[in-house]
């Protein structure tokens, strides 16, 4: 998918699944579109979830860990819509692409070294994640 771009932002969410914790998954199920009921709602998340958090390479914590995601995909989705970018995430790992440069509230270089701009990091902080710095985003031209 970003295999023609010019440039490809790559970005980590930091502690995906961990991020994830008991009350965010009961709240999605209970939540539109399922609208489970909260009972329901609660023993499935038990299900799920592991010491109160989503457990990495659980059989569940992929398709879970997406419906939770789903959120910050979307507000990022509705956000480059406009500058013709190409989003994909596979877990923890986001890449945003372009045949031309970012705009700058989304990512810049500065100084040889990639910084996310405040839209993109208000977006993740609105969706409950946080970027990565352990495994700092980078931008590839």
């Amino acid at each position: 998918m970003h295999k023609k771009s010019n440039w490809v932002l790559n970005v980590d969410i930091k502690k995906f699944f961990g991020s994830i914790n008991f009350g965010r998954v009961r709240a999605v199920f209970i939540a539109k579109p399922f609208e489970i009921h909260p009972d329901v709602a609660t023993v499935i998340a038990q299900i799920c979830c592991f010491k109160n958090y989503l457990p990495q390479g659980a059989a569940t914590s992929p398709i879970v860990s997406k419906i939770v995601a789903s959120t910050l995909d979307n507000q990022i989705i509705r956000r480059i819509r406009n500058h013709r970018l190409l989003y994909s995430r596979y877990a923890d790992d986001i890449t945003i692409s372009a045949k031309r440069i970012f705009p700058r509230e989304l990512a810049y270089i500065s100084e040889g070294r990639t910084v996310v701009g405040e839209d993109l990091i208000n977006i993740f902080s609105r969706a409950d994640f946080e970027i990565n710095q352990k495994k700092p985003p980078s931008i590839q031209i």
